[in-house]
């Protein structure tokens, strides 16, 4: 769950990174799961020292997983 890219991107950030607003519940169901169900670590930055939450494109996604970690 936590394997990096070569730009240190988990899976988390992959998912969140997504710019479909068609694809919204699908996202989020998935960062759901890799928080809840596959440990995914919502803290870890990208080469960027970026955690997921701030790479995400969509305003709706951005905040939920905000209120979240919060």
């Amino acid at each position: 769950v936590d394997a990096l890219d070569d730009q240190r991107n988990t899976a988390l950030h992959l998912i969140l990174q997504r710019r479909e607003e068609k694809e919204l519940e699908s996202i989020l169901s998935i960062a759901h799961l890799l928080c809840d169900y596959g440990q995914a670590h919502p803290d870890c930055v990208n080469h960027r020292s970026e955690t997921p939450a701030e790479t995400a494109v969509i305003p709706t996604v951005k905040r939920q997983m905000k209120q979240k970690l919060s």
